[in-house]
């Protein structure tokens, strides 16, 4: 049975990304120099061939939760967070962004993790619309659930 294609081509200039990497601020040095990180999308070539690598360890810890999140951070390291730039020791040198470190700065700052990870499952961190810049208006979550429920009611 051949799967038919639907050729949408409105979503594929939406949704397709147009670059392979995102920034990721992390905050500023001790040199006053940004910390950003480079973040690949998730489910890039590499991080499904690394879930499917590590699919046995995580079946098999998966009621352990710390040794379930080694297994993470080290698919993370390898396939989504690709670069650690200006993140400097305590001497105020470079660390290298090396795997192993990468892994090791996952591992032990919880936040990072997650930081990392929501930058790699967000699309618009990917793509480059013009069309949407943003026009300076900022609207909160509340204030957008109050603009729902008020048109809701109309």
């Amino acid at each position: 049975m051949e799967k038919d294609t639907l050729v949408l081509s409105d979503l594929d200039k939406m949704y397709s990304p147009d670059k392979d990497l995102a920034d990721l601020y992390i905050g500023q040095n001790s040199k006053n120099e940004e910390i950003n990180f480079k973040v690949a999308q998730a489910g890039n070539p590499l991080h499904e061939k690394m879930q499917r690598k590590y699919a046995r360890q995580i079946e098999r810890y998966r009621n352990f939760p710390k040794k379930l999140a080694e297994v993470y951070e080290e698919i993370v390291g390898i396939s989504i967070l690709k670069d650690m730039g200006n993140l400097l020791d305590d001497d105020g040198n470079i660390v290298a962004s090396t795997q192993k470190n990468r892994i090791a700065i996952l591992h032990q700052y919880r936040a990072i993790f997650v930081k990392v990870l929501d930058t790699a499952n967000d699309i618009n961190n990917y793509l480059d619309n013009p069309e949407d810049e943003d026009d300076g208006e900022t609207i909160t979550e509340g204030e957008a659930k109050a603009d729902t429920r008020k048109n809701s009611k109309k």
